[in-house]
């Protein structure tokens, strides 16, 4: 039984690693961070036969990635799908019910115990074992810390812009337990947990530790088409599925927190749960030996078939008196010697503080030579997902060593893998804009060299190599490890910068900053609708205000990937990412469909790790299921969402800042909701607050008309200059009228003009209609984005008239000072030639 390792992705500044095993009968996939849907739709190798998915931890680095996933596989037509991760797994699943539901795919998700010490999953092809390791420092066990007083200890930062991710505060003040009356009521009479969720009197908050798993449980079942569900139950209108329930999840607690802080007020710490995975395959029969099988009578037939494909057999022998006896001969009896189970080991170390729980694992040694003990299983190669200082320790590298000299090691750090493009399709077409206008159409950062060598580590295994995305190792038959050769068929980019003399610059944004300091920019980071392709990422767009900070309109999965490709992650640089984000002062939500939100807790994640602390506040507008998935989200990973302070996010409800409030007939189920973390007077608080920030005399929302709620944006600023935002939206007279006379006016685009009964199916709009649009509202330039895979052609120049507005679509990765639109309009005809050579091609490619 053959099979094999590819790494789909590596550590670089859009992809997180993600490592897939494959089988002739299924594929099993290795953590899924940002991009991965993206990243198999470049690669030449897809997602078909994907059986299970495997997370070595719940954070943005490993599964990010995963709610989009789900759904595309979904889409492709995949009919189940397991996940398995450790604990929090299920908290994580659950928070994104509002966004992430599919009724044509079945998904089991199993979470491990932190203590669990069986195979976490077994089939036809391979076993997987999980060792789940936590932090040392501060270590307590979970009743020490009910009954805990704070420490005053603090560690200390590192001079990196970013910090690791060690910690996920959440305040100590919420209930733990369900209340004696509910939990007792339940066991009397018997209620199972739906009944419980149907009574006027629960409280998902007020679950117990065992109600609340189960709670979460039902949720995700309830999210996809599982078998457990009944279909009636799921699709009934008058009770409501745990899936669309806008109650918060019971709070989630990691098994054993530690205390780092100095007040519970100001952060609770926990020590994240991560896990490393042993995979070997079932053990290979070994060859059939014939003339074993001719030393016992059994002679050339469909017997010897039956017995080389395992099956104990029946034969009629002669004995030496001349009697007949049967005999029964089993495989083992005319086989060789099998092979040994080819193994692999994916291990997931963040930070020095998780060395010591590794490494105590007793599990290791059986991978391990030891004199005069043979192993069942061949180690063949080992996968360190390692964070700064791991592998600088000599204690790790000493363990790396201990796995003998025959085993590769790949080695995936940001300081030893080269950040190489991931998207190579995008990258060679901007390399051609960029040679008509290098300002406009600047090169993503990328590096073809690591910033350090793995040299540089003493004592290292010999076979030690930074992790590439493409690596390709055979397990069975063995063989050494190579770069796919696929997938350099698809590399144009690469190729191209081999053979170019004089490779692109990347650093250009330095050496602008001062000339466009006083112009307002626009940097389109997602132009796709609904899902991502090899060429364009899902929607996002950035608007950089000189001297006064950053807002991004959606925030699809991706975007912070788009964001260092962008700006890079040069310490030298002024105008590097780190800056961009600490810079961001806010983000703006349309609406709950997943492709326009699910990237924002990446970027909140990594704007708490920025060091030093950001010291303004960010600002986050949008519809209160976004607000409430995030604080649910925040139980696992700290977002900033409960810091209250300078620095913290300062949630904004978009109908508190409708642009008819407080007139508005305009209701929502969840505008008059209850909560002690956001609501309608808070949000104008804030809201004031951010416009104070921005210079802006207007900040205001506007219902436009698509499938679910959805806000368009309009923003008036102080210099005079406005920007009005569409979202996704049929033609909406609503957003005429509040964005006249704008500046610019940012509208979807998604359907062609020949596919206008489609458009108002979906409720989007056509290019024509987004140009109707902006001409009705006067504006005087129209960026046009959000495209399905059909790029139709906008009016030529001569067809348009002075007064008309200036139309431009959106490029990713390009910069658009608002004075500079009928500039960038000259670069259309090189663009719409692009459109149309990507346009036939097959986005689809993940599904082979």
């Amino acid at each position: 039984m053959n099979w094999s390792v590819n790494v789909l992705s590596s550590v670089s500044s859009d992809t997180e690693p993600t490592i897939v095993v494959t089988f002739d009968s299924a594929k099993y996939i290795f953590n899924v961070g940002e991009n991965t849907t993206r990243a198999f739709l470049q690669s030449p190798r897809g997602w078909r036969k994907a059986k299970s998915i495997f997370l070595t931890g719940i954070c943005t680095d490993r599964s990010a990635g995963l709610p989009g996933f789900l759904m595309t596989l979904a889409d492709s037509g995949l009919k189940e799908m397991s996940v398995i991760g450790p604990e929090g797994l299920l908290h994580f699943l659950a928070s994104a019910r509002l966004y992430t539901y599919r009724d044509n795919m079945d998904v089991t998700a199993v979470e491990f115990p932190y203590n669990n010490t069986q195979p976490v999953f077994k089939d036809e092809n391979i076993v997987v074992s999980a060792i789940a390791v936590q932090p040392t420092i501060n270590h307590v066990s979970p009743e020490e810390v009910i009954n805990a007083t704070p420490t005053s200890g603090k560690r200390k930062r590192s001079n990196s812009p970013m910090e690791g991710s060690r910690k996920q505060p959440r305040p100590f003040t919420e209930a733990t337990h369900a209340s004696s009356s509910q939990l007792s009521t339940a066991k009397a009479v018997g209620k199972d947990m739906m009944t419980l969720f149907r009574s006027a009197s629960f409280s998902a908050t007020n679950l117990g530790v065992s109600e609340a798993k189960e709670w979460r449980k039902i949720t995700v079942q309830h999210m996809f088409g599982s078998s457990a569900v009944n279909d009636v139950e799921r699709r009934a209108k008058k009770n409501a599925s745990p899936a669309s329930c806008y109650q918060r999840l019971p709070a989630w607690r990691s098994r054993h927190p530690n205390l780092d802080n100095g007040t519970l007020e100001a952060g609770f710490a926990f020590g994240r749960t991560v896990s490393s995975f042993i995979v070997h395959a079932h053990r290979p029969r070994g060859k059939f030996d014939a003339k074993k099988a001719s030393a016992l009578g059994l002679g050339p037939g469909p017997l010897r078939a039956r017995l080389a494909k395992g099956e104990a057999v029946e034969i009629k022998v002669t004995t030496e008196n001349g009697g007949e006896v049967i005999r029964t001969i089993q495989p083992a009896d005319c086989m060789g010697i099998p092979d040994k189970a080819g193994t692999l080991i994916i291990v997931d170390c963040p930070t020095p503080d998780y060395i010591d729980g590794l490494l105590a694992s007793p599990v290791w040694s059986d991978y391990q030579p030891q004199d005069g003990v043979e192993s069942e299983y061949t180690l063949q190669a080992v996968f360190h997902l390692v964070g700064d200082g791991v592998l600088e320790d000599p204690r790790y590298v000493q363990w790396m060593r201990s796995f003998g000299d025959t085993v590769h090691h790949f080695v995936g750090n940001k300081m030893y893998c080269p950040d190489r493009t991931t998207f190579t399709s995008h990258a060679f077409h901007q390399l051609h804009l960029h040679h008509l206008d290098a300002k406009m159409f600047p090169m993503p950062h990328y590096n073809l060299e690591p910033k350090n060598k793995l040299t540089s580590i003493l004592n290292l295994p010999k076979n030690t190599q930074p992790l590439l995305a493409n690596h390709l190792i055979s397990m069975r038959p063995v063989k050494a490890p190579v770069i796919d050769l696929l997938s350099g068929e698809r590399d144009t980019f690469h190729i191209a910068l081999q053979n170019s003399s004089s490779p692109p610059s990347v650093s250009y944004l330095r050496d602008q900053s001062a000339s466009a300091e006083e112009d307002v920019t626009i940097v389109p980071l997602g132009t796709s609708s609904a899902t991502p392709s090899k060429y364009r990422n899902v929607s996002s767009t950035l608007v950089q205000i000189p001297r006064y900070g950053n807002i991004l309109l959606d925030c699809g999965e991706g975007t912070w990937g788009q964001l260092q490709r962008h700006f890079g992650t040069d310490p030298m640089n002024s105008t590097n990412v780190f800056d961009t984000l600490r810079h961001l002062r806010c983000i703006f939500i349309s609406h709950l469909h997943a492709d326009h939100h699910i990237g924002l807790s990446r970027i909140l994640a990594m704007r708490q790790r920025l060091h030093p602390k950001p010291a303004e506040s960010l600002y986050l507008a949008a519809h209160y299921p976004v607000h409430l998935y995030l604080k649910e989200y925040s139980d696992l990973e700290d977002l900033g969402m409960y810091n209250t302070g300078p620095g913290g996010v300062r949630p904004i409800l978009n109908n508190a800042i409708h642009w008819q409030r407080p007139v508005s007939t305009d209701t929502d189920q969840f505008q008059g909701r209850k909560s002690d973390w956001v609501s309608m007077e808070q949000s104008e608080l804030a809201a004031a607050e951010l416009r104070k920030q921005l210079g802006l005399r207007t900040f205001k929302t506007v219902n436009v008309a698509h499938r679910v709620k959805c806000f368009g944006l309009v923003m008036e600023h102080d210099d005079g200059w406005s920007v009005v935002f569409s979202g996704d939206t049929m033609p909406s007279d609503n957003l005429v009228e509040a964005g006249k006379g704008a500046t610019l006016l940012i509208h979807e685009a998604t359907m062609a003009d020949d596919q206008a009964d489609l458009a108002k199916a979906k409720a989007h709009s056509t290019f024509g209609e987004a140009i109707d649009v902006g001409k009705r509202m006067n504006a005087k330039n129209i960026l046009l984005t959000h495209f399905s895979a059909r790029y139709p052609k906008i009016p030529p120049l001569q067809e348009t008239s002075l007064d008309d507005p200036t139309v431009v679509l959106a490029w990713e990765h390009s910069r658009l000072p608002l004075k500079s639109m009928a500039k960038f309009r000259e670069h259309l005809p090189a663009m719409e030639q692009i459109f149309s050579s990507t346009a036939s091609e097959n986005e689809q490619d993940g599904t082979t």
